[in-house]
């Protein structure tokens, strides 16, 4: 769905200008580029000094978190949230893409609102989601491992869309586009483009559970315990049958919780779920995104391999 505006509607909120600041701020950049197949690659981490050859080798800017220091930004998101009747989970991403270039097929587990700031963009988006309600983001390198579609079962379009379910549309300074998770959807920018990625995590069942469960069950100090200390993949070390009895012990506790769980319990963890600090919130260090992004990519190496 797009909404059109006028070509000042954003004016005030968030510029080029403010996108060369952050670079020197503690949000967190890379480069994202498309290899020979057509499939997302990307850099380290951006610096203000490499930013400007990167752009110009083709490469597209990503700020992670651009409202760390714009306060504009910052209150544009909780106001954002509050009349959209989202609380939790909510961050700010800016794309500085040079023409002809920007992200390939993928799709988001987050509703999102993409805000045309400067210049224009080509979006191609399916027209129904690849999955209902997918857990996690997803682009055409994973989704083609065998393993993956394995793993979630048969009836999911795996595949980008083709012809017909293809749609199309432009987007200028001042519009709004939004897509439901699990949209395919990919961009090019028609001369120099600057957009904001505005993102909102859906509050899932299978997240109100877990949060019920730490507030009821993790006082207990077996169930905070490091599962590293058995190293079950290390035959060497303790046996195999110590780390499963010490699980077994602990679906046992697990289902108990569970059984004595009430709605009430849920209705209080959907609560405090929405009434958490956004994501922003608790990585504006640097460092700290650093080492999220670290992680995220030896988890998809992990995934790869096997």
């Amino acid at each position: 769905m797009v909404i059109h505006g006028s070509s000042d509607k954003f004016a005030g909120l968030y510029s080029a200008a403010d996108f060369r600041a952050g670079l020197h701020g503690t949000a967190y950049s890379y480069a994202v580029y498309r290899d020979h197949s057509g499939e997302n690659k990307e850099t380290d981490a951006v610096t203000p000094r490499t930013a400007s050859a990167l752009f110009d080798a083709g490469m597209s800017i990503v700020t992670v978190g651009a409202d760390a220091d714009n306060e504009r930004l910052s209150a544009f998101i909780t106001s954002a949230g509050k009349a959209l009747g989202v609380t939790a989970g909510a961050f700010v991403n800016c794309h500085y893409s040079p023409d002809g270039h920007g992200l390939d097929w993928h799709f988001d587990a987050t509703h999102v609102f993409i805000l045309q700031i400067e210049g224009k963009k080509r979006w191609q988006f399916s027209r129904s989601p690849a999955t209902p309600a997918p857990l996690f983001a997803r682009d055409l390198e994973t989704v083609r491992q065998p393993e993956f579609a394995a793993a979630l079962g048969d009836g999911q379009k795996w595949e980008p869309p083709t012809g017909s379910d293809i749609s199309e549309r432009d987007l200028q300074p001042g519009n709004v586009f939004y897509m439901p998770p699990g949209t395919w959807h990919k961009a090019s920018a028609l001369g120099e483009s600057l957009a904001l990625t505005l993102s909102f995590y859906p509050i899932s069942f299978t997240t109100l559970l877990s949060t019920a469960i730490h507030a009821l069950a993790l006082k207990d100090t077996e169930w905070r315990r490091d599962l590293e200390e058995f190293n079950p993949l290390d035959t060497g070390a303790i046996g195999s049958a110590a780390f499963a009895s010490f699980l077994a012990g602990r679906l046992e506790e697990a289902a108990g919780v569970i059984r004595d769980m009430s709605a009430e319990d849920l209705v209080s963890a959907f609560n405090h779920v929405r009434a958490t600090p956004p994501l922003r919130d608790l990585v504006r260090d640097s460092t700290l995104l650093t080492r999220v992004r670290s992680a995220q990519k030896s988890q998809g190496s992990v995934l790869k391999a096997r």
